[in-house]
């Protein structure tokens, strides 16, 4: 353990930057109060990387003379850990490893203590069954995820009570109803914090995640998040080269007479033989496809920004294109940010009538789900 005094400056200094936690890797324990208790006290020590002396932990000929009052080579710690890096596991623990955790550990103080109340975000997370699984929404993965803002207030929608495998147009409705309640809650959560944006995590049959962006509009601003299936978290991930490209097959002429469909092939291409079920005979056929398709193809808010401009242009081009009445007819197969992104740039009062289908195998094709946007008659 320490044998030198390490002046008072220092330990204020080192214990605002720590922000009063222990800085061992997975630690963070608050080191004024007892873990168990809650009393209020001080549970900290102040430990050496290099040891004070040269017979001490890591401790060296000069260089512990040197740095035994430099901030930089002290840590804030628990009594357990301070323990553990000093007499219990010295060798496991080496400088370089412990001024890593130190590093790491001030660089996220430093950079959470700056997040001003001008990045509050309200939360909202929606789980519905997807087949005969819950899609479950973790809390604290959503809040580390909307850093650098920070969580004002959580909205959960909770619809695992219904099961949509019966495919039925009441089970729909039950949930749509469910959705636009909860989006009551919203807006007052948003008045009541102040908040300008909303984050939004939500695993569910594709068409509620279209409906739940078609209610949130482009009202407030918001993001709305992707779940990676290989890590099951939400943070976005380093951009990749070249990043997920986005196109559009258009029919070799309009025919305005006839309804539309949009098929989005983002996640995966839809097997020619379930598109021979398509719920409308048609000419007009309008597929937007990633390149590559897959699972894994949103990585960045900059690919659901990219999915959006070229959707948006999508949805141009047909209004402009086809008179009014005609339908178009959403036979989709995207990842869940960018479901909730397509229903967010709907126009509901210049997009035509837009119906979106679930693909059902116990139904055996196409059913018919929710109408996204209707035209007065």
């Amino acid at each position: 353990m320490s044998k030198s005094s390490i002046k008072a400056k220092v330990r204020e200094t080192l214990f605002g930057k720590a922000g009063g936690r222990c800085e061992y890797r997975g630690c963070n324990e608050l080191l004024t109060v007892d873990h168990l208790t809650r009393k209020p006290g001080k549970f900290s020590a102040f430990a050496h990387i290099v040891a004070d002396s040269a017979d001490g932990p890591r401790g060296h000929e000069t260089r512990s003379e040197e740095l035994k009052t430099d901030i930089d080579n002290i840590m804030l710690l628990c009594l357990r850990h301070h323990k553990l890096i000093d007499v219990d596991d010295v060798d496991g623990h080496s400088e370089d490893r412990l001024c890593e955790m130190k590093k790491e550990h001030e660089a996220r103080i430093e950079r959470l203590t700056a997040i001003d109340d001008t990045h509050r975000t309200v939360v909202l997370s929606m789980e519905a069954n997807i087949g005969g699984r819950k899609g479950v929404v973790d809390q604290n993965q959503a809040f580390q995820a909307v850093l650098p803002r920070y969580p004002a207030e959580h909205i959960a929608i909770d619809l695992a009570h219904w099961d949509l495998r019966d495919g039925k147009r009441i089970t729909w409705a039950a949930c749509v109803e469910q959705i636009s309640s909860r989006l009551e809650d919203l807006q007052k959560a948003l008045v009541r914090t102040d908040a300008k944006h909303v984050s939004v995590f939500a695993l569910a049959p594709m068409p509620l995640l279209m409906w739940l962006g078609r209610c949130l509009g482009d009202i407030v601003g918001g993001t709305a998040f992707q779940r990676h299936r290989e890590t099951e978290d939400w943070q976005w991930r380093e951009p990749v080269s070249p990043p997920v490209q986005f196109g559009l097959e258009r029919p070799e002429e309009h025919q305005p007479d006839e309804d539309v469909v949009l098929v989005l092939s983002i996640s995966a291409e839809i097997a020619p033989e379930r598109l021979d079920t398509a719920p409308v005979d048609t000419s007009q056929w309008f597929h937007l496809r990633a390149h590559p398709q897959s699972v894994h193809a949103v990585r960045t808010a900059e690919d659901v920004g990219a999915f959006r401009a070229i959707a948006r242009e999508v949805m141009t081009e047909i209004a402009g294109n086809y008179p009014a009445g005609t339908k178009v007819h959403v036979l989709p197969a995207a990842p869940n940010s960018l479901c909730v992104e397509f229903g967010r740039l709907l126009l509901p009062k210049a997009d035509p009538d837009l119906i979106v289908y679930d693909w059902n195998g116990d139904l055996g094709g196409w059913v018919e789900a929710l109408t996204l946007v209707q035209q007065p008659a």
